[in-house]
């Protein structure tokens, strides 16, 4: 693909799909964005669920905003849309507010709990695996009061 959008956020150069604006509207979910670029890759939704490994239904479904996508779900999708780190750094950021937005603290919780993680949600993915284990031993750990 040698076209150019530039009025769009998406442009393509050769392949991989590189994005112009690593920005995330808050009116922009998910699903859209990959319909979005999707349709810019000029790819069906058959052939993005055939590599990635899903479902055709399931595809459609996350595509849809019916289904929030695993992480591991989006990068999958990611590599097979060939974006470039930008636009697979974009759809993780969608991915994880679209999570984000569905986690269910429980009632008795105190606020600075549920704020810590609901932010710990949206930047897990940004965390090193060293970084990502020394919060588990941290949480292991029984409380000292």
């Amino acid at each position: 693909m040698q076209s150019t959008h530039v009025a769009s956020t998406l442009y393509f150069q050769s392949s991989p799909i590189a994005v112009a604006s690593n920005k995330v509207s808050t009116d922009v979910t998910f699903g859209a964005e990959l319909y979005r670029i999707r349709l810019l890759a000029g790819l069906s939704q058959v052939e993005v669920a055939r590599e990635s490994g899903l479902a055709r239904g399931y595809y459609s479904q996350i595509e849809n905003s019916k289904k929030p996508p695993p992480l591991a779900t989006v990068k999958r999708i990611t590599a097979a849309l060939n974006l470039s780190n930008g636009g697979r750094s974009r759809l993780l950021r969608l991915a994880v507010t679209a999570r984000g937005a569905s986690l269910v603290a429980p009632k008795d919780l105190p606020n600075d709990v549920v704020t810590l993680m609901r932010a710990l949600a949206q930047k897990a993915y940004r965390l090193s695996p060293r970084q990502l284990q020394e919060i588990a031993a941290v949480i292991a750990k029984e409380p000292t009061m």
